[in-house]
């Protein structure tokens, strides 16, 4: 139900960060994947995929409740 996205990419202190920021109703990562094991993979595609890359994947629900999505990976000499 987000009606606002921010998208940013950043290299910080050797990283490449890249974030997706929504103002929608977010929801709580762990519960999903305690709820629904064997429903949707794309948290979990997303993370693998971070992973190849030697990269790590956050998400959280902000305060504002939304949600925010983080993959940090080292820059590869960017």
């Amino acid at each position: 139900r987000a009606d606002e996205i921010r998208i940013s990419l950043e290299r910080r202190c050797g990283q490449v960060v890249l974030e997706i920021l929504d103002n929608g109703v977010g929801f709580d990562p762990a519960a999903k994947r305690l709820t629904l094991p064997n429903h949707g993979m794309g948290l979990r595609t997303m993370e693998y995929r971070a992973s190849l890359i030697g990269g790590t994947l956050t998400v959280v629900r902000t305060a504002q409740g939304g949600t925010s999505v983080t993959c940090t990976a080292p820059s590869g000499g960017m």
